[in-house]
């Protein structure tokens, strides 16, 4: 589980009052006096067109899963919007989403012209943090999502002490989610595609294996991670060990392929599709295909395959 973040820096701005212990998010005070051309709403809210809000730019969540909104989209449709959303105003008269942008996309998924919004006086600084406390809190938020969202918001404060602040972490824990900007082009892009491959341990374990070799081992130790990461995606191997599979990996290929005391795992592709694991260990070797990648008559050849090739090369 996730701790929760501190909002400190809207305490600071003024935007929220230190006379509310106990809440995770903040509470901006609402505007009593407001025009727009939608009905007003019970309890200063008021109903504001879906076309003209925007989302928030601090955003960390990039990946909206389809089932999960549609299984929202579903509940409000039966239960009705518990929460309104959040939104500040525009110069142009439009509005931008502050908090509840999965809602607003619920709302329109289910094709509504209008959401009940609570409108708010709030500044960038204060926006961009509360849209990371929101989606920390609330949602399954990665690692990497809220590396991006760090970086997004980084030019909002003077130095980095003051973002940790403001985040309510330490400045250690700040600098463990921005152990991804150390990755690789090739493991950048497939996290903005799949954001919860690694973790920001994982991250960092491979930022410090990184910095530690060799210039002329740099590419070898970035292919072994490529097959690494299509391991950990596949369920084979768990991210926590990535460290001493990429050291063990490596030793073994400097050695000419003679396999040390660890064991190695490599993955088996079909074309870009990872479709098995090849597996070497002080107990022996060991490979395995999913099924029905090959047929049973392809099976048999396979094995006679291996014998031919033990029986030519056994020494």
């Amino acid at each position: 589980m996730k701790k929760s973040i501190k909002v400190s820096g809207l305490v600071e701005s003024g935007a929220i009052s230190r006379d509310r212990p106990g809440e995770t998010l903040p509470k901006f005070e609402k505007r009593q006096q407001f025009s727009v051309e939608d009905d007003r709403q019970p309890e200063n809210q008021f109903l504001i067109s879906v076309e003209k809000i925007s989302p928030n730019p601090y955003q960390p969540r990039t990946v909206f899963p389809a089932k999960e909104m549609e299984e929202l989209a579903v509940s409000i449709n039966e239960i009705g919007l518990i929460q309104p959303i959040t939104v500040r105003m525009l110069e142009d008269a439009r509005f931008q989403i502050v908090a509840g942008e999965r809602r607003w996309r619920a709302y329109k998924l289910l094709g509504k012209d209008s959401i009940p919004s609570t409108i708010i006086d709030c500044n960038d600084e204060d926006m961009a943090i509360m849209a990371i406390s929101e989606n920390v809190d609330r949602t399954d938020l990665s690692d990497y999502e809220i590396c991006k969202a760090i970086r997004k918001i980084e030019t909002l404060f003077p130095n980095r002490t003051r973002l940790a602040k403001a985040l309510g972490m330490i400045r250690e824990h700040l600098y463990r989610y921005l152990a991804f900007e150390a990755m690789p082009t090739f493991l950048i892009e497939r996290l903005d595609t799949n954001p919860s491959i690694i973790s920001k341990f994982t991250a960092g374990e491979i930022k410090r294996i990184l910095n530690a070799t060799e210039s002329d081992d740099l590419e070898m130790v970035e292919g072994i991670l490529k097959d690494a990461i299509d391991l950990i995606e596949a369920g084979q191997l768990d991210q926590t060990k990535i460290a001493s599979h990429l050291l063990a990996s490596l030793k073994t290929k400097k050695n000419g392929g003679i396999a040390c005391a660890s064991k190695e795992i490599f993955p088996i592709h079909n074309g870009k599709n990872h479709v098995g694991f090849f597996q070497i260990s002080p107990n022996g070797v060991t490979a395995k295909i999913i099924a029905g990648v090959i047929s049973r008559e392809n099976c048999i050849a396979l094995q006679k395959l291996v014998s031919d090739f033990i029986n030519e090369n056994s020494t």
